[in-house]
């Protein structure tokens, strides 16, 4: 029978009532089930009344928005006193997807690249595992007449120690292959490494894999519950049925019996199309919360079963690197092979390069944002998830607040959306900000009359706004490309005798000291500057090699011709000797194209409108002030609660309210608290006239203040029993 939707109550009617004694088991459970959501429902609809609310008859109420949102359907509010048109409050939400779009795309394909090596080693090690063992069959290394094996000859999954191994009976391989992968200390990245290692796992067909988590194996029956029903449907069409020769109705949930049925059904519907054998992987993914006896009862089960159902352990580990805290008998098992994704740090200068260089229509971070973004990675979480949901975050206040987020994404020969339809609020937008008016004041003396007209028409600036938008895209472009080309040579100075020198500037360090200054002037570029003068003519026509390929791409192409005409001419002047030092002048034209590329950013106007500055909202996002949360949550809970501000109350808020009493009662005391006093006082604002229960009142009294207390803003005192001391002093008015 197919399940009950939801929040569908079936009642059987009186007349046609079943005796459930005649029932079989099955059919028990499911009339047993039945009334327990009919009880369930009548429940539900006693309970509301005519005091019932929205809240009470759904359990998500849609939330209140804004009328004009409702009516312009946009979750964006309007901008410039809400007189901002619609359709560019629209552009702006269409270029906020497209970027988060972005984002989550790069972070996808650079851990598919940097964990690249990884998934190839782990699905090679499961191919190999099952294709040694033979089609249900046991593996059998004969080394009669021979004093010892040699591991070359043995699989890298199946090795152990033969050191001194004599024997004339064959070995009898019945252990389970186990992969160990050190997956790192960041929970948040694991999902994904997890996603994308399945992905590449059942990606041809072979290989079945469960995901299994501590949660669902409670014991052993949840956790051989949870393997089968991921393998076996529980609902089968009629065709199916009569295809299938698994009955799961015949057997436990649990048993594992069904597993070989559907290894032998699965094999049969395969050979004609692979002659390979199929795999059955468990996935562990936090194989150190699991429990050991379920762990060591799971081996047993599949030890048993390996030449019926040939299976793959793999077990995520964050913590432990070379140590499985599992028993010696269980170990022996278990032929072990240890993996290791890419360090967080690897993986966040990647997506660094892939968002913020090599994108050249991406918005980017200034250097506080940034700054903190890094700062927070090193310090607190190396999570590279936890930095994209910082930089989506950013994201967000950028194209929500900012009413120009969107000038690189306008297009020139749009009629509908172009700068001649800028409103007159966005012209005085782009005249205030701060390097508008260093490019104003850099040029007045010269081109005073282009720079007046400037400001004081706005079609003349709706004019200049097309090359504005290409000048700043046209030094992105020049900007990435002399940041990868600083890189590359960067890379190829660590590959040498010189590394311990440059070992420290990893990408994320070099990109937020590019955001600060020109790296040309920087002391460390001056040295690989002097490093690349000794170069010989081999090495530098690698080098110029690597540099004219670089700036072949399509996004830098244009940008830097210039640069790669001139990079081609000296390769074909070192190729025929006609250069003395080709160090030399290598150096200086690296200098002169990194020099004029990786400016400030200050030094380009409206930058600010293709640059992120948010810190001070992300660190009220990701870094709260929990001292100041628990202050305002015992003053004013109504910014917590669903009460009213004018006095806090609602039904089930009682304790809350007297919170509030104490605590606001705790900020009009000295540095001693007089207890009784205190209590009295609660008394009076709570019950005036002195018809709630005395020990009740106490009681709630005892409750909060030991809750103070336990918060660190009350300490017992020496001096005076019956008197506590008072550790908060900061100036709190309760109304934010």
């Amino acid at each position: 029978m197919e399940p009950l939707p939801f929040c569908t109550v079936h009642i059987p009617s009186k007349k046609k009532k079943q005796d459930q004694n005649a029932l079989p088991p099955t059919k028990k459970r499911q009339v047993a089930r039945r009334g327990q959501v009919a009880r369930r429902g009548q429940v539900a609809r006693r309970g509301r009344g005519r005091g019932a609310t929205a809240a009470s008859i759904h359990p998500n109420p849609a939330p209140v928005c804004d009328p004009h949102l409702q009516k312009s359907g946009i979750p964006f509010l309007p901008l410039f006193h809400e007189t901002e048109k619609e359709e560019w409050a629209r552009m702006r939400l269409k270029c906020l997807d497209e970027q988060l779009k972005m984002v989550d795309d790069c972070m996808e394909n650079v851990l598919r690249t940097v964990n690249s090596a990884l998934y190839d080693d782990v699905l090679d090690f499961v191919h190999s595992s099952t294709e040694m063992r033979g089609s249900n069959k046991p593996i059998v290394i004969d080394v009669e007449g021979t004093d010892s094996v040699c591991q070359d000859d043995v699989p890298f999954h199946l090795r152990t120690q033969f050191t001194g191994l004599t024997t004339t009976a064959p070995l009898v391989y019945r252990c389970i292959p186990t992969a160990v992968i050190h997956v790192g200390t960041s929970v948040h990245d694991h999902e994904r490494i997890y996603s994308q290692l399945v992905d590449n796992l059942e990606e041809g067909g072979r290989c079945h894999v469960v995901k299994i988590r501590s949660k669902d194996c409670v014991n052993l029956k949840s956790a051989m519950k949870h393997i089968i029903s991921k393998l076996i449907p529980q609902t089968l069409t009629e065709q199916e049925e009569d295809e299938s020769d698994v009955q799961p109705t015949k057997f436990a949930p649990y048993d594992p019996v069904q597993l070989s049925l559907w290894y032998k059904e699965r094999t049969k519907r395969s050979e004609d199309l692979d002659s390979h054998p199929l795999e059955l992987v468990l996935l562990f993914e936090d194989f150190e919360r699991f429990d050991c006896d379920i762990i060591r009862s799971l081996t047993e089960i599949f030890r048993v079963y390996i030449d019926s159902v040939p299976s793959v352990f793999i077990f995520g580990t964050a913590w432990t690197r070379e140590t499985l805290f599992i028993s010696s008998d269980v170990a022996t098992w278990l032929n072990v092979e240890h993996f290791d994704v890419a360090s967080p740090g690897q993986c966040l200068d990647e997506l660094i390069l892939a968002t913020l260089v090599d994108n050249v229509n991406s918005v980017k971070l200034d250097k506080r944002t940034f700054e903190y973004l890094r700062l927070r990675f090193e310090h607190h979480n190396l999570s590279v998830s936890a930095y994209l949901d910082s930089y989506k975050m950013a994201l967000i206040h950028h194209f929500y607040r900012n009413p120009m987020s969107h000038f690189l994404h306008i297009e020139h020969d749009d009629p509908s959306l172009n700068f001649n339809t800028l409103q007159p609020d966005h012209f005085l937008f782009l005249r205030t900000l701060p390097s508008f008016r260093q490019y104003c004041e850099a040029n007045l003396e010269q081109e005073w009359e282009e720079i007046f007209s400037l400001l004081e028409s706005d079609e003349e600036l709706a004019l200049a706004l097309p090359t504005f938008a290409d000048d700043l895209k046209f030094n992105a472009a020049r900007f990435s490309c002399a940041l990868r080309s600083l890189l590359e040579v960067l890379r190829r100075a660590c590959e040498g005798s010189s590394s311990h020198l440059f070992r420290k500037h990893t990408v994320r360090h070099v990109y937020q000291e590019s955001l600060e200054q020109n790296l040309a002037d920087s002391l460390w570029v001056q040295n690989l500057l002097k490093l690349s003068r000794t170069l010989s003519a081999e090495e530098a026509v690698n080098a110029l090699q690597a540099f004219i390929e670089l700036t072949n791409k399509d996004d830098w192409k244009d940008a830097v011709e210039s640069d790669r005409e001139a990079a081609i001419g000296f390769l074909g002047r070192i190729v025929k000797g006609e250069v003395d030092c080709p160090g030399i002048e290598m150096s200086r034209m690296l200098e002169t194209f990194w020099r004029t590329s990786l400016r400030p950013v200050a030094e380009l106007p409206l930058e600010e409108l293709r640059y992120v500055s948010c810190n001070r909202n992300l660190e009220k996002t990701f870094t709260p002030d929990m001292r100041n949360a628990i202050v305002t949550g015992l003053g004013a809970p109504h910014h917590y609660l669903r009460c009213d501000a004018g006095t806090g109350k609602k039904a089930g808020c009682d304790m809350e309210t007297d919170r509030e009493v104490i605590f606001k009662l705790y900020l009009e005391a000295g540095k001693m608290i007089n207890i009784h006093d205190w209590f009295v006082a609660f008394c009076n604002v709570v019950d005036p006239k002195d018809k709630q229960d005395f020990e009740e009142l106490q009681t709630r009294f005892i409750q909060i203040a030991m809750e103070l207390e336990w918060m660190g803003f009350t300490k017992a005192s020496n001096r005076k029993t019956d008197h506590v001391l008072r550790l908060y002093w900061d100036a709190y008015t309760g109304e934010d």
